[in-house]
Parts: C-alpha cells; structure tokens; sequence
C-alpha cells in the first residue's frame, strides 16, 4: 500500500482513473485498488482494475468501487493505492490519475 496523495479538507475530487499501460505477469492472484485508509477499493475496485491486460478505469464507470461521482473531502485525507501480488512479477505498470481542485 502505498500514498498517492494527499489531499486537504475542502478539496472537490472530480474523478479518478488508473490506465494499465503493460499487463502485469505471474501466475497467482493479483489486484490494484484505489481508496482511502479504511475503504481500500472506494475509488478503483480490483474487479474493475483487472491488471492482466492493458486499459482504463475511471471511478464513474467502476461498477463495485463505493464513490463514483465528484466528491468533497470534509477532512485531510490521503489517496493511497494497493497493490496484491501472490506470485513474483517481473513487468506491469499502472498509473493513478487523481483530478480535483
């Protein structure tokens, strides 16, 4: 789990999307979710981030992620990403954009 960034109260987050640029290998289990301390899948869910094959995800068209629409932050609060891997990985590369203001 890593902090992606973290945001002040007051702050309107407008969307967020991950795009799978290189498919991640290995022969396991494997998933990416995007959230907050607590709720580790509220924006991305790893069913709608499948990191197997290269695409995007925003959390509009997420269909088990808990936020989908623009969302103000009532505290500071930090992004973060997870990653699970069962298996040892060699490649794969997921980049998180967070849109807000």
């Amino acid at each position: 789990t890593e902090a992606i960034v973290t945001l002040p109260a007051g702050t309107v987050i407008l969307e967020l999307t991950t795009y799978c640029s290189e498919a991640f290998d290995g022969d396991t289990t494997k998933s990416f979710e995007v959230g907050i301390e607590g709720n580790t899948d509220k924006y991305i869910d790893p069913v709608d981030c499948p990191v197997t094959l290269a695409g995007v995800m925003s959390m509009m068209a997420g269909t088990n992620n808990d936020q989908k629409v623009p969302e103000v932050l009532a505290a500071e609060t930090a992004i973060i990403a997870t990653w699970t891997n069962t298996a040892e990985m060699t490649e794969g590369t997921v980049v998180v954009k967070v849109i807000y203001c």
